[in-house]
């Protein structure tokens, strides 16, 4: 007896929270912008109604797979602009201006970057409660690198910044959040100011 075929759609799913920590990100789930990544660019009328439901935006980034890919760039970013956001902080910082009020003017700034609300005050203060742990991105990094070689995608900033978490690791911070970066740094400064 023949097997009777259904109609599936697949459809890959991706869900931003605008960089929301994930613990937060279900608290604030109605008032965050989210959207989607969908697979599959002709969904059945009842697909759409339930996807319509769930999210705002709907952006077609390729065949099965491509959310999931589309996600390792993003987090790929997020974490450069984290990095990018501890050294200029740091450089900052070593130069004796004031943190707050450099933070504040990178938020003004053409510079701007979501890490900046997000991350900014945890790396002036040194306060670096995970939300998102070092540890784990740094899997996610090796991962990015993975993909990168496989590609032929030169990712040197991302390779960088892999070291530097590697070291953050080896040097106890990997349950600390990835906003600890900026420690990371701070390690590699030979006396302190």
């Amino acid at each position: 007896m023949p097997r009777a075929r259904s109609a599936v759609q697949i459809v890959d799913w991706l869900e931003l929270t605008a960089g929301l920590p994930v613990r937060a990100s279900m608290a604030a789930m109605a008032s965050t912008e989210r959207h989607a990544v969908q697979e599959q660019s002709r969904a059945s009328a009842s697909g759409r109604q339930t996807r319509d439901a769930l999210t705002e935006r709907v952006r077609h980034v390729g065949p099965n797979g491509a959310g999931a890919r589309a996600k390792l760039v993003i987090d790929l970013v997020l974490g450069l602009n984290r990095l990018a956001l501890a050294e200029g902080l740091l450089f900052g910082l070593r130069q004796g201006l004031d943190g707050r009020a450099l933070l504040a003017v990178l938020k003004e700034s053409g510079a701007y970057s979501r890490a900046m609300d997000l991350k900014g005050e945890s790396m002036v203060e040194g306060n670096f409660e995970a939300e998102g742990k070092l540890v784990q991105h740094l899997k996610d990094v090796e991962l990015m690198l993975e993909v990168g070689h496989a590609a032929g995608a030169p990712l040197l900033a991302t390779a960088l910044h892999r070291q530097l978490l590697l070291a953050g690791v080896a040097g106890g911070l990997g349950d600390h959040d990835n906003s600890a970066i900026i420690a990371v740094l701070r390690s590699l400064i030979a006396a302190p100011r």
